[in-house]
């Protein structure tokens, strides 16, 4: 039997032991900067060929790379999980967006989205300054849900 003064330590090690286990750690974050490193800045590995509609990474494409991820029992530790949908950022919910008319002018991913690290999504302040400079719609019905009548905000907002 354990004297007190060892049972945390010993307590301590065994619960480390179980959770650094390869078997029992389950990876809850994921590395983008890592990824578009390797891929130099390419996102179809993981979000397909078409620019105009990418989709979520998929376990298959985790495995392209990762031969692990075609395991089943280890496919949960690349984070990607059958059913998972695509919901917008958190204060996007009123925004309607299309990738197809950004792809179409030839925008890169990057050029919203970041070169490196965490995907980032663009302010609207960052979006009507592009719209602005290159002549696309400033409306802001063009690109919000609802806007609320005789605001004066369903027009062009100021520059």
């Amino acid at each position: 039997m354990l004297r007190s003064g060892r049972l945390f330590p010993a307590a301590t090690l065994i619960a480390c032991a179980l959770f650094l286990s390869p078997c029992a750690r389950r990876e809850t974050s994921f590395r983008h900067d890592g990824h578009v490193t390797v891929t130099k800045g390419d996102c179809s590995p993981c979000h397909g060929s078409d620019p105009a509609k990418p989709r979520p990474a998929a376990t298959a494409d985790c495995a392209a790379c990762h031969r692990q991820a075609a395991d089943p029992v280890k496919a949960g530790n690349y984070g990607v999980e059958s059913g998972r949908t695509t919901r917008p950022p958190r204060g996007f919910g009123n925004v309607v967006f299309s990738h197809a008319p950004h792809a179409g002018a030839g925008v890169a991913c990057a050029s919203c989205h970041g070169e490196k690290g965490a995907p980032a999504f663009p302010s609207m302040k960052e979006c009507t300054r592009c719209h602005g400079k290159e002549g696309a719609p400033t409306v802001c019905r063009e690109c919000h849900r609802k806007v609320p009548s005789g605001t004066g905000r369903e027009t062009a907002p100021a520059r």
